[in-house]
């Protein structure tokens, strides 16, 4: 595909450059993370000169580098990628977008590992009241949102309110995915740890 590219377009073109892009994010999904960089990198120079800086193509490549980033563990790397994804696919395609959502869920995740607890938390906030608003309460992304947030108030102390968000986010995924699926799992975990430390430990002992 890239070579194809290369000689239709041209090695300096926006199109080889998304060629590239979409050539990582293969690497990437085979676990080839070390081999995105060089195709990330030469991509991300292309797009600079050949596009406009709020091209969506750009968000494209800014959230394939904050990936290859994260996939090697160094979130403070992938960060400011993130961000800039972020940014751009506001502008360009406006707050509700779902590449809008699920670039503000990878910075807030990234925030969280980071230990920006606070921004994760808004982040994840607007994530949910959109899910909420345009997909419905029962919808499953709702659920992993709810999940994300409880996740982030466990974090800061907040066990409280971070119990009854993984309970709907539970009961919601155990109504409509199978009883094996890692997210409902996720959520139990979630919630075994949130829990425990409000001290009903019977409970927490079941779904752990």
């Amino acid at each position: 595909m890239v070579g194809v590219c290369e000689r239709s377009f041209g090695a300096e073109s926006p199109e080889t450059a998304r060629a590239l892009v979409d050539l990582a994010r293969i690497e990437l999904m085979q676990g080839d993370v070390a081999l995105m960089e060089p195709l990330l990198r030469r991509a991300l120079a292309i797009q600079q000169h050949a596009l406009d800086p709020d091209h969506p193509d750009a968000a494209l490549g800014f959230s394939a580098m904050g990936g290859y980033h994260s996939g090697r563990g160094d979130l403070a790397a992938a960060e400011p990628y993130f961000q800039r994804a972020l940014e751009i696919r506001e502008r360009v395609l406006g707050s509700e977008h779902p590449l809008t959502l699920g670039a503000a869920d990878q910075l807030a995740k990234a925030h969280v590992e980071l230990g920006r607890l606070e921004q994760a938390e808004a982040l994840f906030l607007r994530v949910l009241a959109v899910h909420e608003r345009n997909l419905g309460p029962e919808h499953i992304d709702t659920a992993f949102a709810l999940t994300a947030l409880g996740e982030v108030l466990a974090k800061k102390g907040d066990h409280a309110g971070a119990e009854p968000l993984i309970r709907r986010a539970l009961a919601m995924q155990q109504r409509t995915l199978p009883a094996d699926h890692p997210d409902t799992g996720l959520s139990m975990w979630h919630l075994a740890e949130v829990l425990r430390n409000l001290q009903q430990l019977s409970e927490a002992e079941a779904h752990a």
